[in-house]
């Protein structure tokens, strides 16, 4: 036919003899070949309830990243439909939304970013330097950390870097004793909850200088306070070598396992007390 019918078309369909006579009309449907139009207006709540438009009657499928069906649900006569999604998606996932006909048919895929509405985890490892100047610690990468006094006044802010790890800049100074209030919010605004951190009455140890990592990654050298343990942490924080810096302040680590990629490590001098020095950064060979 032309042009093709192919929508799931009722036609009617006569004969004409050579005559010209003319059959009563008979009826036949068309294969339905054509695939649905992408949903639209696709809304999230809560993670759990997953809402939008397509075409009435077709089946709604709803995957995750790996693929795994999470959700379906059907649109009614009106056009909308609502579904519930398991597990919760409520953390940024890519979800895979797509609409399947009668027929069989299936429409594009189309990509929607669940919003995120997770809160990061309370920031770790907190270390002020020996001045009050400096305050470093663990976060989620990307996130806003805000340092607070005992007043509530913000002294300092900063951000997360990729390997996890921050670095702020404290004025005023933090002083011997004083309490700080850290949160740390993403770049979706989910906040933290509070860290408080006292500072110690004791000061911390210098940070690590002079730090140099062999051409094939397995030692890393530097100096550090006599008698200091040397931490060595990678990305994720996982500790990858340890050693007891010597009565001249240097040492020698075994990384296990080597960083010979581009890794950016965290050094750091932790004294008898279980005081932590400010970290100092280092890129492996790459």
């Amino acid at each position: 036919m032309d042009p093709a019918v192919n929508d799931g078309s009722t036609l009617q369909v006569t004969l004409t003899d050579a005559a010209g006579n003319v059959s009563q009309p008979g009826s036949v449907t068309s294969a339905d070949l054509l695939p649905p139009a992408q949903p639209t207006d696709l809304a999230l709540a809560n993670g759990v309830t997953f809402t939008g438009r397509g075409e009435p009657g077709a089946t709604v499928q709803v995957r995750d990243a790996g693929g795994t069906v999470i959700g379906t649900g059907v649109v009614g006569a009106d056009g909308l439909f609502s579904l519930t999604l398991s597990p919760a998606q409520t953390n940024g996932e890519a979800l895979d939304v797509r609409l399947v006909d009668a027929g069989g048919n299936s429409s594009a895929p189309l990509q929607f970013d669940a919003p995120d509405i997770t809160p990061p985890e309370a920031v770790t490892n907190i270390t002020v330097g020996a001045d009050g100047l400096a305050l470093s610690g663990r976060g989620e990468p990307g996130a806003t950390v805000e340092v607070r006094d005992a007043n509530g006044t913000v002294i300092g802010t900063g951000v997360v870097g990729a390997n996890g790890t921050f670095l702020i800049n404290l004025a005023p100074a933090a002083q011997p004793g004083e309490q700080l209030s850290l949160v740390q919010t993403d770049p979706s605004g989910n906040a933290s909850v509070a860290t408080e951190y006292d500072v110690p009455l004791t000061t911390a140890p210098d940070s690590p200088s002079n730090l140099a990592i062999n051409a094939d990654g397995t030692t890393l050298t530097g100096t550090a306070p006599a008698g200091t343990r040397v931490e060595v942490h990678d990305a994720n924080g996982t500790l990858i070598g340890s050693v007891v810096a010597g009565p001249d302040g240097s040492f020698t680590v075994t990384l296990d396992p080597a960083q010979s990629n581009g890794e950016l490590l965290d050094v750091v001098a932790i004294d008898d007390g279980g005081l932590s020095s400010l970290p100092t950064q280092i890129t492996a060979p790459d």
